[in-house]
């Protein structure tokens, strides 16, 4: 299976196995971890409104991506991706 095709706003981002590396990728050993966020990048992107991929502002329309969180049993902390 190949890879997909990479868009036109994201030609000039590294690229790891055929896919755009994200800005807030966690770097292990100077290569990326796919899934892991690198806590400073993700801060500075939340903070100054950038894109987690391109590392450009956002503008005024963009999307986030959201899911449900539930209360551990005997925990007022959500468990991530559980839902009611």
């Amino acid at each position: 299976m190949s890879a997909p095709a990479i868009p036109a706003a994201c030609a000039h981002h590294p690229t790891q196995g055929g896919l755009v590396v994200p800005y807030v990728s966690f770097e292990h050993n100077g290569l990326p971890v796919f899934g892991g966020l690198d806590p400073d990048k993700r801060t500075r992107a939340f903070e100054n409104d950038l894109c987690q991929i391109r590392e450009r502002p956002l503008g005024q329309r963009y999307e986030a991506l959201t899911w449900w969180a539930t209360p551990a049993p005997g925990s007022d902390w959500p468990v991530a991706g559980s839902r009611t």
